[in-house]
């Protein structure tokens, strides 16, 4: 697109152009009508006066005279060359002829009153003949003057026909001497090449002068277009740098025109919009400040839902992505970041009826799913809702206060489930002591055999509740207490070792075959933890791949490096996890097989501890398993130097 210095000079150099194109129009009209009219009153004059010349001479006795010649022009023309002059009448005309032709540069040639050619000046007269228009010699004739231009069509060149009547009296009777008879004809043609020659000179000049003419357009143009755009680039620039932010700009004033008021209307302007922009920066700071460092999400609508306003707090708690901006712009409903339908519903309806009715305050619970793979983002938020401005003014949207009741759902969730699992937990054992102890009462207290058996159950069930207790009181530390452990830099392979030792006879019992694939003795598999804590999750999964693996399984412990890590890996053959029971394996008080692991003695908190301690080192744990055909536990610990202080 054009600018305004283009527009301008195009402008200038088509109104140049088209002036001199007019005059240019205009000139080659008027020279080329004045030379044809020069050329025609020449040529015409000529004619006539040959023609006058003519009316002397008997035509018709010259071509009488000239008869026994079959061509008497080339019999005449060669008398002259002996230096003979031409018989009678016919070699006068020529002569006549030859001198008009060389003195005005045309062909003429005389026709008699029968059309018949007489004389040529200078060409031969059958070429004479063939360059005569009929129409011209028959209105001659008839005692017309003949004007015409053609062009020859065997050379291409522009010629002017003009063919005359010559009168005479003689062979008249007495009577008709005063009248007037048409004795023959004067054709004369000439050549218009010299015309439209110095035309073509002129139109050659024309256009020299108006390529010129052009190119100091062209300069006079950009320099006038310079001058007058310069103050508005000017002005455009220190425009697009306000647009950027940049408000001190200031425009020179040279002259009083429209462009120099413009410009002081412009340093008017931007001295009002700093002040402006002042005002609103300090209030938008203090605004800003408030809401960046709330606890809480603010989230501003207008009637129609539309997001004016969020702070970074809100976008954590919708799982937007966080900027710097308090602002929004993309014009996102809020309704569009609620996943919770039952909020969405209830969001939507108290914003659509602000306008209508008196709304007072409004309160909706709104539960946000979990990015994905993170299930402790699930967050729940208790929205506030109030509206902008009064029926009367008109209601201009509404505040939102989001507060992040997560911790407070969670602990009672929480609560809710370790009463649930707890008393679950505490009832099998108590049930049975109960049961025992009433059976002693009854009698059974007697025998002492059978009083004998009913105590041992009861102490086992006791030490069942005693570790189910110890399970929860660890757990609960891990869980909501900072660590208080010695990490100190072990080779996890004599953790192994040690694990391996005292699980053995458990193993051997069962007859099954415990393997340790450990590094190469001098590899290093250092890490930092509390040796006390790592054994306690290594015996606990080695327990777990015992009483899970038939009489006669195969176990093994591994470990590897892997960038920056140490794994270890315990792998069973035993009856493995159905797929749909792994992503809940690591939860507290889950048992895949329930009865199987209260017989056993679990309590359904060894993977939970396990988790938990293995994360508070930095590390991860992972199952993988196929039901039937075993599984594998792996966790990683962080590497580290031997010397590590």
């Amino acid at each position: 697109m054009l600018s305004v210095r283009g527009k301008l000079t195009l402008v200038y150099v088509l109104l140049i152009l088209l002036a001199i194109q007019f005059v240019g129009f205009f000139l080659l009209q008027s020279l080329e009508e004045y030379y044809l009219a020069g050329f025609i009153k020449t040529l015409t004059s000529q004619g006539r006066v040959l023609a006058g010349l003519l009316e002397r001479y008997p035509l018709s006795e010259a071509r009488e005279g000239s008869n026994a010649h079959s061509n008497p022009t080339v019999y005449s023309r060669a008398l002259a060359l002996k230096g003979e002059p031409p018989p009678g009448v016919s070699g006068e005309v020529e002569q006549l002829l030859q001198a008009f032709g060389r003195q005005s540069g045309f062909h003429i040639g005389v026709f008699d009153a029968s059309g018949a050619l007489i004389a040529t000046s200078d060409i031969n007269p059958t070429e004479f003949e063939r360059m005569t228009i009929g129409t011209a010699i028959t209105r001659a004739l008839s005692g017309n003057e003949a004007k015409e231009q053609r062009i020859n069509p065997s050379t291409g060149e522009r010629l002017f026909h003009f063919a005359l009547p010559v009168t005479g009296r003689s062979g008249m009777s007495d009577e008709e001497e005063d009248a007037t008879h048409v004795a023959g004809l004067v054709y004369v043609i000439g050549s218009l090449e010299e015309i439209y020659s110095v035309l073509g000179d002129v139109r050659s000049i024309l256009f020299s002068a108006t390529v010129i003419s052009l190119v100091i357009a062209l300069i006079l143009g950009l320099g006038v277009a310079r001058a007058i755009t310069r103050p508005i680039q000017e002005l455009t620039a220190k425009a697009a740098l306000m647009a950027n932010g940049n408000f001190d700009q200031v425009i020179m004033v040279k002259e009083n025109d429209e462009i120099g008021r413009l410009g002081g209307m412009f340093n008017y302007l931007t001295t009002r919009l700093r002040e402006t922009l002042k005002e609103i920066s300090s209030e938008k700071a203090r605004l800003e400040a408030v809401l960046v460092h709330m606890t809480d999400g603010i989230v501003a609508v207008d009637p129609s839902g539309a997001i004016i306003l969020m702070n970074n707090m809100a976008r954590r708690m919708l799982n937007v992505p966080e900027r710097s901006e308090i602002t929004v712009s993309e014009h996102v409903n809020l309704v569009d970041l609620v996943h919770d339908p039952d909020a969405k519903k209830a969001i939507g309806s108290y914003i659509s009826k602000i306008r209508e009715e008196e709304r007072g305050l409004g309160v909706v619970d709104i539960r946000v799913p979990a990015k994905e793979g993170s299930e402790r983002d699930r967050r729940v938020l208790r929205a506030y809702l109030a509206p902008v401005g009064t029926r009367e003014s008109g209601r201009s949207g509404a505040v939102v206060v989001l507060h992040d009741i997560s911790e407070e759902e969670h602990l009672e969730s929480l609560r809710k489930e370790f009463v649930a699992n707890v008393s679950h937990e505490l009832r099998t054992p108590l049930a049975a002591i109960k049961s025992y102890v009433e059976t002693l009462i009854d009698g059974a207290l007697e025998d002492e055999t059978v009083s004998r058996q009913f105590l041992e159950v009861v102490n086992q069930e006791t030490d069942r509740m005693v570790r189910l207790v110890n399970n929860l009181l660890d757990l609960s530390r891990l869980e909501y207490e900072a660590p208080n452990w010695e990490k100190r830099p072990v080779n996890l392979n004599d953790i192994v070792h040690s694990s391996v030792q005292k699980i053995y006879p458990a193993a051997a019992a069962k007859q099954q075959t415990l393997e340790f694939s450990s590094l190469p003795p001098d590899a290093r598999a250092t890490v930092l933890v509390d040796r006390d804590r790592i054994e306690q999750v290594l015996l606990n999964l080695l327990s777990n791949a015992i009483n899970y693996t038939p009489d006669g399984g195969r176990i093994v412990i591994r470990t590897h490096q892997c960038e920056g890590e140490v794994i270890t890996e315990v792998e069973d053959t035993g009856i493995g996890i159905p797929e749909e029971d792994i992503p809940r394996i690591f939860e507290r008080f889950y048992r895949v097989d329930k009865a199987r692991s209260r017989q056993l003695g679990g309590t359904g908190l060894g993977l939970a501890i396990a988790k938990e301690i293995v994360e508070a080192h930095g590390g991860r744990i992972w199952i993988e398993s196929a039901e039937g055909k075993g599984t594998k536990v792996s966790f990683t610990l962080p590497e580290v130097e031997p010397n590590f202080e």
